[in-house]
């Protein structure tokens, strides 16, 4: 296979329009953050309905104080600490993202001359609130020809 070293860097892709998508975590690694410390960079895999290819958007969270609501923003979106908690959680909980679905808001960032526009997340949407239980189904009373038969302790053998 022979290939070309030119590098115009003229790639080009089609953004995703603003809105409400369905994501994959298809990676999640630790990384010296260009202010120093560390980050975690998340891979998030977005499938949208009627496209062919699928659209990669990368989210940092540097683990600093300042930046923890966003942590707990997308583990709670993707399921690994409970929705309304409050605790303290340690970030090797991001380990543990990788296959884990959630759904953001996706947004553009335009160019800024240096970089072109890309796609950034937004939000994180925390997971819909779970149905409330099914109400316990009134007993129903016995079809004619069958006998309704109660039992005491009194029936009991023991």
């Amino acid at each position: 296979m022979k290939f070309s070293a030119k590098d115009d860097n003229n790639v080009t892709y089609e953004l995703l329009p603003e809105g409400d998508y369905e994501f994959e975590v298809e990676d999640a690694v630790i990384q010296t953050a260009k202010r120093g410390g560390f980050q975690w960079r998340v891979t998030l895999r977005i499938d949208p309905e009627g496209r062919t290819a699928s659209r990669k958007v990368w989210e940092y969270f540097p683990e600093t104080e300042k930046m923890q609501w966003k942590f707990a923003s997308f583990l709670k979106c993707v399921g690994l600490i409970p929705a309304e908690s409050e605790d303290e959680f340690d970030t090797e909980l991001m380990q543990d993202a990788v296959g884990q679905i959630g759904k953001c808001r996706i947004g553009v960032q335009e160019s800024d001359g240096t970089w072109p526009a890309k796609n950034i997340v937004k939000a994180f949407h925390r997971p819909e609130a779970e149905e409330a239980p099914e109400a316990p189904k009134a007993q129903e009373e016995p079809k004619k020809g069958k006998a309704k038969i109660t039992i005491s302790s009194d029936d009991l053998p023991f």
